[in-house]
């Protein structure tokens, strides 16, 4: 998009049920409401939901855009002290990595990298998050998370890393992510359990 303007308008189509439900502070009438917002294309793009049933509150994502990554990294952390990692490669003549489906799993994970997540999920006690990683101008920059993730990919990978104080240890061969939380759970009982012993409870 090249202004404010065009922005606004992508926002209206995707929002289109919002605008409308706004409206009715406005006008209490349907009929005012739709003689006044005939023209405007997000009352088409919310008539053309209604028809297809199709009502779902709408997105809109905006990213900077940083040129000069032919791949993206995408660490996944169970707990604080489990992980797995591997690159993400380009579309063929496309910048976006997400959802291309070439992997690489041979490429080496950052050591640092693999310890901020890992850090970064302890201090905001995630059981689980998976981070996406791209580099501009030396530095890394997380660009998105999220708590849900496909189990296939870690199977293939080289392995998985462990955390214990400040040491990363690989632990190569195939797993499930689904291990790493039985895993964590279990490690987890252990510690709140040590913790309400040393409380006397």
């Amino acid at each position: 998009m090249r202004n404010r303007s065009e922005a606004e308008k992508i926002v209206r189509m995707a929002f289109n049920r919002e605008v409308w439900d706004s409206l009715l502070e406005h006008h209490s009438s349907k009929l005012v409401r739709v003689m006044r917002n005939i023209g405007k294309p997000w009352f088409w793009a919310r008539l053309r939901d209604k028809i297809l049933n199709e009502e779902i509150y709408g997105q809109a994502y905006w990213q900077e855009f940083i040129p000069g990554n032919e791949a993206d990294l995408r660490i996944t952390v169970v707990g604080n002290c489990y992980a797995y990692g591997f690159w993400r490669l380009n579309r063929p003549n496309d910048f976006r990595a997400s959802g291309s489906g070439r992997l690489d799993f041979q490429r080496e994970i950052p050591v640092d990298l693999l310890r901020y997540c890992m850090n970064l999920s302890g201090e905001l006690d995630f059981d689980s998050m998976a981070y996406d990683i791209i580099f501009k101008g030396g530095q890394f920059v997380v660009t998105e998370i999220s708590y849900g993730y496909l189990d296939t990919a870690p199977n293939r990978s080289r392995g998985y890393y462990e955390l214990d104080a400040d040491d990363i240890t690989l632990h190569e061969g195939h797993f499930w992510p689904e291990e790493l939380w039985v895993k964590w759970l279990l490690k987890r009982a252990g510690l709140e359990l040590l913790g309400q012993k040393s409380l006397g409870k």
